[in-house]
């Protein structure tokens, strides 16, 4: 490693947080140095990059935020998979990195994956298909919604996981939406895990959603973010609340964004 990039790696490491992290990125690949380093902001791995894991078929990287999204799934592990989970739904799937970690730590599991923007679609699709576990791993190409209405994706710089679908028809890629019932229903019966990063539609979605069809739901880890029109996650979770979850976690910022882990019933008695 270059001298100057020392003070910088060291200052990024002070973190105590950090430190698991990148003993579990040594874990998971023998690349761990360069993706560490990468990610940190230290020096810079090229894109696309093939992502060699040791324990299963290597992630194929196109961007440096498919990077970061490694990262917090398979080494923050921001989303809380058990391996009794044996129904799991995947909103906001995305390019499968969560399908492909739930997959491997839930091995008993069926999960639906539901992605609306088609050419990470088309990502998702290929990955899932790449770990062979097709079989296992139900991938749709919709949006989660409030209401099974056509929604509107804008054609932007921005990448994918970083966009919102819209009610406006104007301009951008049509996709079709599906209510989180329709999506219960797909799968049917009760839900063991439902992880939800969906860019700021979770209010839509979950305020839309009766309180009785929630209970099917055992857990919930749920990406939210600040005020969304009218709404605002202390709302969003007294809703929640109503429908029988309670707070596991919760992990925020300043500006009111954050993950929220929710479990459906009364804590265990001591």
């Amino acid at each position: 490693m270059p001298n100057g990039n020392r003070p910088r790696l060291l200052s990024a490491l002070m973190h105590i947080q950090r430190v698991p992290e990148v003993l579990r990125c040594q874990r998971e690949t023998s690349q761990w140095l360069p993706v560490t380093l990468s990610y940190l902001g230290v020096s810079s791995i090229r894109f696309p990059h093939s992502l060699e894991l040791r324990h299963q078929p290597p992630l194929q990287l196109c961007e440096p935020y498919d990077l970061s999204t490694f990262w917090q799934v398979f080494l923050h592990r921001c989303y809380a998979v058990r391996k009794s989970d044996r129904t799991i739904v995947d909103a906001g799937a995305n390019i499968g990195l969560f399908a492909l970690y739930a997959a491997r730590e839930a091995p008993e599991s069926k999960i639906l994956a539901i992605e609306p923007f088609p050419a990470t679609f088309e990502r998702l699709r290929q990955a899932i298909a790449d770990h062979g576990l097709s079989n296992r791993v139900e991938c749709v190409n919709a949006a989660l919604c409030g209401s099974d209405k056509p929604r509107t994706m804008r054609q932007t710089h921005l990448p994918s996981q970083m966009q919102r679908v819209s009610e406006d028809s104007m301009d951008g890629i049509a996709v079709p939406a599906q209510t989180l019932l329709q999506v219960m229903d797909r799968v049917g019966g009760t839900v063991d895990l439902v992880k939800m990063d969906i860019e700021g539609s979770e209010y839509e979605v979950l305020l839309n959603t009766a309180p009785k069809q929630l209970k099917r739901i055992r857990r919930m880890v749920l990406e939210y973010h600040g005020t969304v029109g009218e709404h605002n996650p202390q709302q969003l979770l007294s809703y929640l609340s109503e429908a029988g979850f309670r707070v596991q976690t919760d992990h925020h910022d300043k500006l009111n964004y954050g993950v929220v882990e929710l479990v459906q019933g009364a804590p265990a008695a001591h």
